[in-house]
């Protein structure tokens, strides 16, 4: 790899910007890519397919790689960048491999192998999400950190924005996000499934996810009364677009203990005013629950002050 970049010092300038301009993105068939040139491709590429059969795999990487960047006019310039990181992923160099992916997605989407590369990039991006990924050349494995791994799913969206993985892929930064205790990140991700992607199988969990987390939170000792009614809504939202969903019922439980929470919150400030002789704001709440309740100790008991502090 050194090599070449050497070798690219010697190359005219011209022959640079016409053949590459400074990225990845192929131009027009111009000077630098003459059919001579595309010949030339066309043998690197033949040269690493030799390679690849004697087992000399990081020599047909590199090749591969040298046909696909320098020659992108040649008959074989998609297949090359596709064998690139096929053989990257093989190695176990799962970095290098989902940017070799990734660019073969982005300048051959009517490639054959479109699918498998989609495949394969989800699966890398996946994977990163679930702890560690190999470098096939220190041998290690090392920790993706949580911004990577969101890139790495969100680029999966942008390859395939309207597929069934584009939802899959929300879905996961939405979980890689809660692993790392990252709530509001969470709740924001998970939405967006529900939001952008509503007929898929998971919108539904998605929602259902916002509530509960909303809900832990809560329970963490978060007692905002928006964090709370949040929680409500989204338990609510989910259960008005989703009936008959497998988490309906506890989505019910959640709403009834999040009623049960806010009773006793008004308990709570209507027995404050109660012993503090404010009685008319204590039958404000008092009366809150009575409206809001139809039996048990709260209803009551809230129901026995009112009729003590009227008459």
């Amino acid at each position: 790899m050194i090599q070449r970049l050497a070798a690219l010092s010697a190359i005219p300038l011209a022959t640079l910007l016409l053949s590459h301009c400074g990225s990845n993105e192929p131009g027009p068939v111009l000077v630098g890519q003459s059919k001579e040139r595309i010949a030339e491709g066309d043998a690197i590429f033949r040269k690493g397919q030799a390679e690849e059969a004697k087992g000399d795999i990081d020599d047909a990487i590199d090749h591969y790689e040298e046909v696909a960047e320098d020659y992108p006019f040649s008959n074989h310039a998609g297949e090359a960048r596709y064998r690139q990181a096929m053989l990257l992923d093989q190695e176990g160099d799962r970095r290098d491999a989902f940017e070799a992916y990734s660019m073969f997605l982005k300048h051959y989407p009517g490639h054959p192998k479109h699918g498998e590369a989609l495949e394969r990039i989800y699966e890398i991006a996946t994977g990163a999400k679930e702890g560690e990924i190999k470098n096939r050349f220190l041998g290690l494995k090392s920790k993706i950190p949580l911004k990577e791994t969101v890139e790495m799913l969100s680029t999966v969206k942008l390859h395939a924005p309207e597929s069934d993985m584009a939802a899959k892929a929300q879905y996961a930064i939405g979980d890689a996000y809660l692993r790392e205790k990252r709530y509001p990140q969470a709740v924001e991700a998970f939405r967006k499934v529900a939001d952008e992607h509503r007929e898929h199988p998971l919108a539904p969990e998605a929602l259902f996810k916002v509530g509960e987390i909303l809900l832990e939170s809560a329970k963490r000792g978060n007692q905002n009364q928006a964090t709370i009614d949040l929680s409500r809504e989204a338990f609510n939202d989910y259960l008005i677009q989703f009936p008959g969903h497998k988490y309906n019922a506890e989505a019910r439980k959640m709403i009834a203990t999040l009623k049960k929470r806010d009773l006793n919150r008004s308990m709570e400030i209507a027995d404050f005013y109660y012993k503090t002789g404010k009685f008319e704001a204590a039958k404000i709440y008092y009366r809150d629950i009575v409206d809001n309740s139809t039996s048990g100790k709260l209803h009551d008991k809230a129901k026995a002050r009112l009729k003590e502090l009227e008459n």
